[in-house]
């Protein structure tokens, strides 16, 4: 019986420190110097989000991944944040998620997104183009659970990617 109690105590504390997979959280995701970069007349209430892809919704027994719908509303809500959201779009972003590059194991987690942004006119001409890959790393201090870490960089990573594209669009 004591051996029974001291395997399920391991059990049970093995779980409590792994943890269980957790979505990225959309509002971790939008960047919060958005409102601080400057802005494009011909952006204003003009871009519609039609599509986010490539995004994968988190297994708790594995990885915490991101989802397209949380991607869509990261995005969309730092489009509105800084005046370019429109539900009807005279401007078309399309948006997929091409590599999530997310480690296993560490201590130090670095998760990087690849992603590409396209944005058309109604008439399928192509006003912007762009892949971007955005790191960021989930440093152990930030927090002792790994599948913690990791969903901090997912949402780092997301974070500065959105930050990116609207830097590059603002430029082009």
């Amino acid at each position: 019986m004591m051996k029974f109690a001291k395997f399920l105590s391991a059990v049970l504390l093995v779980a409590f420190v792994a943890g269980c997979a957790a979505p990225a959280d959309p509002e971790a995701m939008k960047p919060t110097v958005a409102t601080q970069i400057k802005t494009k007349a011909a952006y204003k209430s003009a871009i519609q989000v039609v599509s986010v892809e490539g995004g994968k919704k988190t297994n708790p027994a594995w990885l915490s991944k991101i989802s397209n719908e949380d991607f869509k509303f990261a995005l969309e809500d730092t489009l509105k944040s800084v005046g370019y959201h429109s539900n009807t779009g005279k401007l078309q972003l399309n948006v997929k998620l091409l590599a999530v590059e997310q480690p296993i194991v560490g201590f130090n987690l670095t998760v990087t997104t690849v992603v590409e942004y396209i944005l058309t006119r109604p008439d399928g001409k192509t006003v912007f183009s762009k892949t971007i890959t955005a790191p960021y790393t989930a440093a152990f201090g930030e927090h002792l659970l790994a599948v913690t870490r990791l969903k901090k960089a997912n949402e780092g990573s997301v974070r500065a990617n959105i930050e990116a594209f609207l830097r590059s669009l603002n430029a082009s």
